[in-house]
């Protein structure tokens, strides 16, 4: 053994002084160096693994990626969460086709409370909703405000559906900069005029000074009763699923209910989810009350992963949930002070439901379109909806450790933990959304508000309903207009989201 050493020890030396005269073609070895990785980060890279190993809906699919989540190498959390979240692409290393899963949703925050707010309907706003369109062969854009929110600067300032914005702070906007007005907090926007009868948008409509402020807003956009042939229709027009309007969402349901309402016409067309238990709500207001009353007729039905479903048989947790008289109301619009109210009295249970919808139709409002679909009589109009089927968890570091680490006691994590079907097992807007029964475009342009009979969807729905208009000249499509539609408006906090809470005693990490 000895002379084994010996000579390879000699050869190591050889070559060595062989090599010593080209000194600079020596391949000197490259020693790492490890990252430094703060206490912050450490600790939000393993909240972020444990929850995604643990409770992730697709978590056998990203196995082998979720490593990348390795505290002591990973300097950006949010950013590793966003790119292994479940992705047909990189799993089936293949091109998108329609019929399968992917995940835009589950995302890291290191500001969870304003992400909370947010989603609560707490924004700094100017309270309007607007389209960003493009004129023809240009890059300049111009805005419409769809609708604008109760009591907030733009409603001060005068502005209503169908305004148009042509100027911002002097300039008009492009295609490059078009966004700048969704996160600034001032700004005096110049307003167009539009001629119907010859598709010409021009400036002269004055100027108005905004400035936002933080403020709630209510998704209850406009609520109505129309006669229609002897037959009371209801109209609602609801933005979002939040907390805070169940409460009024029960107080108006009541008062249709009283006035005799037997078909409704529930206008989702901006809203973009929110919470399962709002959903619920509505849900069980609008079911049949025979189903209802007796609270054994499934709303939903939900599946989890593999490690959670055993979890759930062995605690003999029902999957399912179901339309009830009981349900839970927030008094201040947070989580933390939900408490349970009878709806007895708010059963609408209409004959039939016309749901307004678009591509801005998404999560929580498909939910309730699934649920009610096996029940009762429905007719979707307006155009294909955007297709969210899961739920997902609103979870922060309080909720799953015992001692959270203040440096990530701010943080938190929006995940997939589930995907929703009706009784049977289905759901008809996975993965693309809901095709609708009769195609009918959102128009800003019309000249209508939202509740006004004769607004473009609105005005289709009572037809189906039965309501018979005086012929006039047709209305202009927007489709004909020499404007589009620019693609990545940023949407609210809440859009895409089917937000449900964990069943009591559901966290077991305890770290």
């Amino acid at each position: 053994m000895k002379r084994v050493s010996f000579v390879l020890l000699m050869s190591a030396i050889v070559l060595l002084c062989g090599c010593s005269k080209d000194k600079d073609e020596v391949n000197t070895p490259v020693i790492p160096v490890q990252p430094t990785i703060s206490e912050e980060i450490r600790y939000a890279t393993q909240m972020a693994r444990d929850l995604m190993e643990s409770y992730y809906f697709w978590a056998d699919e990203i196995t082998s990626d979720v490593i990348r989540l390795n505290p002591d190498t990973c300097q950006y959390p949010i950013g590793v969460v966003n790119n292994i979240r479940y992705n047909y692409v990189r799993s089936m290393n293949g091109s998108i086709s329609s019929g399968v899963d992917i995940d835009k949703w589950t995302a890291l925050t290191n500001d969870f409370n304003s992400f909370i707010g947010s989603v609560n309907g707490v924004n700094t706003t100017y309270g309007w909703n607007i389209t960003p369109y493009s004129f023809s062969n240009s890059n300049n854009i111009f805005y419409v405000v769809n609708f604008v929110y109760k009591d907030g600067p733009a409603e001060k300032a005068g502005i209503k559906r169908g305004d148009i914005i042509l100027t911002v702070d002097g300039s008009q906007p492009t295609r490059d900069n078009f966004s700048n007005i969704y996160y600034s907090s001032s700004a005096t926007i110049g307003l167009g005029t539009y001629d119907s009868n010859n598709n010409i948008i021009s400036d002269g409509g004055g100027t108005r000074s905004l400035t936002a402020v933080e403020m709630y807003e209510d998704p209850i956009l406009c609520n109505a009763i129309f006669d229609v042939n002897g037959k009371k229709v209801g109209y609602l027009a609801y933005a979002s699923f939040d907390l805070k309007s169940a409460s009024a969402l029960v107080g108006i349901m009541k008062a249709f209910k009283a006035s005799g309402v037997e078909e409704l016409v529930l206008d989702l067309r901006y809203n973009g989810g929110g919470y399962v238990n709002t959903e619920e709500l509505l849900g069980s207001m609008l079911a049949p009350e025979s189903d209802v009353i007796n609270g054994k007729t499934v709303f939903h039905t939900e599946v989890y992963n593999k490690t959670m479903t055993n979890q759930y048989k062995e605690r003999g947790e029902d999957l399912n949930t179901y339309f009830s008289t009981i349900q839970k109301v927030s008094t201040d619009g947070t989580s933390k002070t939900l408490t349970e109210v009878s709806i007895a009295d708010a059963i609408l249970s209409p004959s039939k439901i016309y749901f307004l919808m678009t591509s801005n139709t998404a999560s929580a409002s498909e939910g309730v379109i699934v649920g009610l679909s096996p029940y009762v009589s429905i007719e979707k109009i307006g155009n294909q909806s955007y297709g969210k089927y899961c739920t997902g968890w609103m979870v922060s570091s309080s909720d799953i450790y015992k001692t959270v680490p203040s440096v990530i006691k701010n943080w938190g994590m929006y995940l997939m933990v589930s995907t929703f079907a009706d009784a049977n097992g289905n759901n008809a807007s996975r993965p693309d959304g809901f095709a609708p029964d009769y195609k009918v475009d959102d128009n800003p342009f019309d000249g209508y508000q939202l509740g006004d009979e004769n607004e473009t969807m609105l005005k289709f729905a009572l037809t189906r309903a039965g309501k018979v208009y005086p012929e006039v000249s047709s209305t202009r499509s927007i489709k004909e207009l020499p404007y589009s539609i620019v693609m990545g408006k940023p949407h609210q906090a809440s859009f895409g989201m089917s937000i449900g809470f964990p069943k009591d005693g559901q966290f077991n990490l305890n770290k």
